[in-house]
């Protein structure tokens, strides 16, 4: 429970309280939340809405590169911007059938990185959550627990990391 603001006076509390950046009260608008000083939290609210602006860990490629696990999460922005940019990134849009659960892509490089999200609604796909990728030669295969939902329209991202994975 937290500490109750009766008996408080404002200029020995405001520096800790939580506010919209222009003094406003909530809208369907999202807006920054700041404390009293006006420092940024990361946290974006509206009333239909809450955006978080750094919900992850940036790391350098040397980083991911000794992930254990080879379990890295990249942006759908970074990845769309490595398209745009690297010669080395290549996108594949894939669609439901509503009877298909395997889909597969043919790379000519072995290390990669690979994000895939729903474009109709903006919804990454999570490995292990609903999908595998397994390798055979230069073919990847995504493989999902149940069909695509018919026209729905995805996209995957391989982009090639330089250096071996581990």
């Amino acid at each position: 429970m937290g500490v109750t603001l009766t008996g408080k006076v404002i200029k020995d509390t405001y520096d800790g309280l939580l506010k919209f950046e222009d003094n406003q009260a909530v809208s369907t608008s999202e807006r920054r939340i700041t404390d009293g000083f006006g420092n940024d939290t990361g946290i974006k609210i509206g009333t239909e809405s809450v955006t978080l602006s750094k919900g992850y860990t940036e790391m350098s490629i040397s980083d991911i590169n000794s992930e254990a696990d080879g379990s890295v999460l990249v942006s759908k922005e970074w990845s769309e911007q490595l398209i745009t940019n690297n010669t080395n990134t290549i996108a594949y849009d894939f669609y439901g059938d509503g009877v298909k659960t395997s889909f597969d892509f043919t790379l000519d490089f072995s290390n990669y990185m690979v994000q895939a999200w729903n474009t109709d609604t903006g919804d990454y796909l999570a490995q292990g959550a609903g999908f595998t990728i397994s390798r055979s030669g230069s073919t990847i295969t995504l493989d999902f627990s149940s069909p695509l939902i018919l026209n729905s329209h995805y996209q995957a991202m391989f982009v090639y990391v330089l250096g071996p994975l581990y």
